[in-house]
């Protein structure tokens, strides 16, 4: 049985975020939750890993990890768990935007834009189509999609706190 791919990858999201904003690794988490070892932090991004089948990260676990997560980085998860079925969470506040998260926000949407664009030529190179192929592109065009509509989301935080503030 594989693990829900939508709750694993925005598991993933608010970990990052999380650590992102700690300047943490893996590892503070993965020591908080009860993961042991040398390789602890490994082990914990193995369990986050939807593709892996290491169930280590328990009900327990993923319990203890959602409070320690602070309320920015459950929004992160509730948003992104959200998004992946289409829905935006409009009464959510807008992040509070600063030149690092609009430069971050900047950074992952072109570099997921290029990914895009890289994966749509390469399939165009032998001028055939497979559906491997359709699929591939779809997906990494989502995802661009995705962080560019973070941008734009970015983007229209800071101008309504603007417009709040004449």
């Amino acid at each position: 049985m594989n693990k829900p791919l939508i709750l694993y990858t925005a598991l993933t999201k608010a970990v990052d975020n999380y650590n992102d904003r700690n300047r943490y690794t893996r590892g503070h988490l993965a020591d908080a939750i009860g993961f042991i070892g040398t390789n602890a932090a490994i082990q914990f991004s193995n369990a986050l890993n939807p593709l892996n089948h290491d169930k280590t990260l328990n009900d327990e676990k993923k319990y203890k990890l959602m409070h320690t997560f602070e309320h920015e980085d459950l929004m992160v998860f509730f948003t992104y768990y959200m998004q992946q079925f289409g829905l935006r969470p409009v009464a959510i506040c807008r992040p509070k935007v600063t030149v690092v998260n609009f430069s971050r926000a900047t950074d992952d949407a072109t570099i997921k834009g290029n990914e895009a664009f890289k994966t749509t030529k390469y399939a165009l190179r032998d001028e055939t189509l497979t559906r491997e192929e359709l699929q591939s592109i779809i997906k990494e065009n989502q995802e661009a999609a995705q962080k560019y509509q973070e941008l734009v989301d970015l983007a229209l935080g800071r101008l309504e706190r603007m417009e709040s503030e004449k």
